[in-house]
């Protein structure tokens, strides 16, 4: 009974080595191997997961990628170039990932953490490439930069970046990529846009024959016109003569007390604003009327209306 639970709990601790990826189991071992200084066993399987990276048929965290060169990085400062070689894979490391943290657990010596912090900053100073995923939107189709979701609009570090689409046959194509150029992402999954062609002797839409003002074109000018004319009348009626007494008042102050000064301002600013709101409306719905081509009409909905027609 006890050899049998003894197994039950080892086995239980191998679970996360197995349920690991690739790159991750190898990213364990080496790690291991680096600080059992076995610089070579680590070297290899570090570079073997790398190359078969583009070959993964998982989707590689960005996080395990940016580990693998960081490394292969520590692994030249200690048994290789600790200057040009250990530089080299601590730069991509920070292009695949530019906020990749140091792990003071494996290299303790400040000098090399500051040479990879102003790497950092050469990296952060880069130019940025735009990832050229297409916008059409297309069911069960992703692409993955450095195991990041990419979308058309985002922006990489230029540089060399592991591009991952996950392709509508559930499959997962992969290639190295260095940006500014952009693959063929479709291309990868196989998938070929159907593109409308254009009829030769149509040059844009057709102009709709003119037979007179719509009625929604007459609703709109006459809604636009009246409330022009409400505006010039609020300034005729109100904003005007508010504006004579103003004026007089502030010629001979003794006439008037404070309370009906402020009465009396208080009276010329709704006015103005009034004024200002009728014009302003009837303007815009006035201007709105010229630029309607066709009826437009409210098409209803399961979830309320679509307004539809030309402009």
């Amino acid at each position: 009974m006890q050899v049998t639970l003894k197994a039950a709990l080892l086995s239980l601790l191998f679970v996360p080595s197995a349920l690991a990826g690739p790159v991750e189991y190898a990213l364990s071992e080496a790690r291991v191997a680096i600080e059992d200084a076995e610089f070579e066993q680590a070297r290899a399987l570090l570079e073997g997961s790398r190359e078969s990276a583009a070959s993964s048929d998982e989707i590689i965290l960005n996080d395990s990628l940016s580990r693998v060169e960081y490394y292969l990085g520590i692994i030249e400062y200690y048994d290789g170039d600790p200057d040009d070689g250990a530089m080299g894979f601590w730069r991509k490391s920070l292009i695949l990932n530019p906020g990749f943290a140091w792990d003071t657990s494996l290299v303790a010596e400040q000098d090399a953490r500051d040479i990879f912090e102003a790497l950092r900053s050469e990296i952060r100073q880069r130019s940025q490439a735009p990832t050229g995923v297409p916008e059409e939107e297309i069911p069960d189709f992703r692409v993955y930069i450095d195991g990041n979701l990419a979308h058309d609009y985002d922006l990489v570090v230029s540089g060399r970046h592991l591009v991952q689409v996950a392709c509508p046959d559930n499959t997962v194509k992969g290639l190295w990529v260095d940006f500014g150029e952009a693959p063929d992402y479709l291309g990868l999954c196989g998938i070929v846009l159907e593109t409308e062609q254009p009829d030769p002797g149509r040059t844009g839409r057709e102009p709709r024959d003119w037979d007179g003002p719509s009625g929604l074109q007459i609703g709109l000018w006459s809604g636009g016109g009246a409330r022009v004319a409400g505006g010039a009348a609020m300034y005729f009626l109100s904003v005007s003569p508010n504006l004579t007494a103003i004026e007089a008042a502030r010629d001979d102050a003794a006439t008037i007390t404070r309370d009906e000064a402020d009465d009396l301002t208080a009276a010329f600013n709704r006015g103005r604003l009034v004024e200002g709101v009728l014009l302003g409306a009837g303007f815009a719905t006035v201007g709105v009327a010229f630029f309607i081509d066709d009826d437009l009409a409210i098409v209803p909905t399961g979830n309320g209306g679509v307004l539809t027609g030309r402009f």
